[in-house]
């Protein structure tokens, strides 16, 4: 996404983009981490993370802990919620992300499974938000139960004008 934000064609960078993702789950950020990394100027043997992109491991629930997320955002992308494990954690999760959205703003997430796009939809309804797109994405991977897919469904919001 930091291409196409940035103006640029995949597989270019874009400075100008900041990208700070967080995960509770420290393998996760790992491996965000190892796949961002780029070669170091001083070594072709040597790779570090842009200085545009920051991974967390932390707790989504508590963002005013971490001084490196920005106070807003103008995208968001919340990838594979699983809602229907603890809505009131989600429900946390969203708030919190809604708080960081800037005017004009819009969030981005992914479901795995139509039953848990609804419990989003749903959840995202009561906060208020506008959707913008709400749609099967036909690239979607399939995993062992066809009824689960990674990224089965996409959706972008934004928050109501109050």
């Amino acid at each position: 996404l930091i291409p196409y934000f940035g103006g640029q064609k995949f597989g270019n960078s874009n400075e100008n983009v900041k990208l700070t993702g967080i995960d509770i789950d420290n393998q996760a950020i790992e491996r965000a981490r190892d796949n961002h990394k780029i070669m170091s100027s001083h070594s072709v043997t040597e790779f570090v993370m842009p200085p545009n992109i920051k991974f967390i491991a932390g707790d989504a629930t508590h963002l005013e802990q971490y001084s490196e997320i920005p106070q807003t955002a103008d995208v968001i992308l919340i990838r594979h919620q699983q809602i229907s494990d603890n809505p009131g954690l989600w429900s946390q999760i969203f708030d919190q992300a809604l708080g960081r959205l800037g005017e004009g703003g819009v969030m981005i997430l992914t479901s795995y499974s139509d039953y848990e796009h609804r419990m989003l939809r749903e959840a995202l309804k009561q906060k208020g938000c506008q959707i913008i797109i709400d749609e099967q994405n036909p690239y979607a991977t399939p995993l062992s139960d066809p009824r689960i897919l990674i990224d089965h469904r996409v959706m972008i919001i934004r928050k109501m004008a109050k």
